[in-house]
C-alpha cells in the first residue's frame, strides 16, 4: 500500500503520529490500571480512530507487500511476547496451553491489524470514487457516493454498541468499534476531507469549541473507535497537526528515528501477557505512590520498552537486507 499523496516524512504528521501512540498506550494502561481513571481512557479512544485517519488523508493503494510487511511484524511481536510469556511464572497460561497455541491466540486477538488489512482491500473502491476534478456536480456526486459508508460505519455500526439501542437493531455481521468497518468509514471520511478542503474551511474558534464539546461528550463513553464523535475529533486533530513546523535537525531526526515503530509499539503491548502486567504493576506501584503518576510512569515506561524491543526488530531487516542486497 502505497501513499497516493506523498506524505515526504513531513515531521509534524509524524510527531502527531508517535502522540497518537503514545495516546493509546496511555489509554491501555488507565483503562487497566484500576486507579478511577476509566474517564481518560474514555477520552483517548479517539486516537485509534485518528490513526487510519492520517492513512485515509494521505491515501493508498492495495500492495500485497504492504500486507505481507505488516503481518510479518505482527508475527515478530506475536514470537516475542509469546516467548515471555510461556517462559514465565508472572502470568498464568491455561493449563495444556502449547507455544503455537498462545501464538495464533496472540496474532488472532490484533484487532487493528486485521482491520487496518480490511481497510486497505477496500482502499482502491474508496480512491476510485474520490480521484476526480473537483466542481460542484462532482462534489455533490462524491459525498452521496461515500454519505451511505459513513452511515453505515459511523451510524448503524455505533449505534450497535449500546444496550439501549442493541435490542432493536438488525443483526447484521461485522458491526461494531473493533472491526475494518470502523476504519473503511474513516478513511473514506478522510480521503473526502482531503479531495474537498473542508478541513481548511473551518474557523479556530470554531473548531475548538467542537472540539471541546466532542472531548467532554469522549468522557461519558461516546468516543468509540466507530463514533461520530471520534471521527471530529481525529478529524479536527489532524488539522492542528498539519500546521506543525519544525526547524530543530535533531528534533526532525528523532522523529524520524522514532516513527516507524508506532505500529509495533501497539503491537507489542496488546497480548495476554502486557494486560495483566500493567494491571499488577499499576496496584503494586498503587501502594507508595499516587495513582497519577503510576499511570504516567508505566505509560512511559511500556512506551520505551516497546521502541527499544521493536529497534532490534528494524536493525535485524536492516542487516538481513545488508546481507543479500535487498
Amino acid at each position: 500500500m502505497t501513499c497516493l499523496a506523498n506524505r515526504n516524512r513531513n515531521p509534524g504528521i509524524e510527531l502527531y503520529r508517535i502522540l497518537l501512540m503514545f495516546g493509546i498506550t496511555l489509554l491501555h494502561v488507565a483503562g487497566l490500571s484500576q486507579s478511577g481513571y476509566d474517564w481518560l481512557a474514555n477520552l483517548l479512544h479517539p486516537c485509534v480512530t485518528a490513526f487510519a485517519f492520517v492513512s485515509g488523508w494521505f491515501g493508498c493503494r492495495f500492495r500485497f507487500r504492504k500486507l505481507a510487511k505488516l503481518y510479518g511484524t505482527a508475527i515478530f511481536c506475536a514470537v516475542v511476547m509469546t516467548t515471555i510469556l510461556m517462559r514465565s511464572d508472572y502470568v498464568a497460561v491455561q493449563f495444556g496451553s502449547t507455544w503455537s497455541a498462545q501464538f495464533f491466540r496472540m496474532v488472532k486477538n490484533y484487532w487493528f491489524l486485521h482491520a487496518y488489512a480490511v481497510m486497505m482491500m477496500f482502499a482502491p473502491l474508496v480512491n476510485s470514487v474520490v480521484d476526480r476534478p473537483f466542481t460542484v456536480e462532482s462534489k455533490r456526486e462524491v459525498f452521496w457516493s461515500l454519505l451511505p459508508v459513513v452511515v453505515l460505519s459511523f451510524g448503524w455500526s455505533f449505534a450497535a454498541t449500546f444496550r439501549c439501542t442493541e435490542s432493536w437493531m438488525p443483526r447484521s455481521s461485522g458491526f461494531g468499534a473493533y472491526t475494518g468497518l470502523t476504519l473503511i468509514g474513516t478513511y473514506a471520511v478522510a480521503r473526502y476531507c482531503r479531495w474537498s478542503g473542508c478541513l481548511s474551511k473551518i474557523p479556530l474558534g470554531y473548531s475548538l469549541v467542537v472540539f471541546a464539546i466532542c472531548c467532554a461528550l469522549a468522557t461519558f463513553k461516546l468516543g468509540r473507535y466507530n463514533s461520530p464523535v471520534a471521527l471530529v475529533v481525529a478529524a479536527l486533530t489532524f488539522k492542528w497537526a498539519t500546521s506543525l513546523r519544525f526547524q530543530t535537525p535533531g528534533l526532525v531526526r528523532a522523529i524520524a528515528l522514532l516513527s516507524p515503530s508506532m505500529f509495533s509499539v501497539y503491537l507489542l503491548q496488546v497480548n495476554d501477557f502486557m494486560f495483566p502486567f500493567i494491571t499488577d504493576c499499576s496496584l503494586r506501584l498503587a501502594r507508595s505512590i499516587p495513582s497519577f503518576c503510576t499511570v504516567g510512569l508505566l505509560t512511559v515506561a511500556v512506551f520505551v520498552v516497546c521502541i527499544l524491543v521493536d529497534c532490534m526488530r528494524r536493525l535485524g531487516v536492516w542487516g538481513v537486507r545488508r546481507m543479500f542486497g535487498l
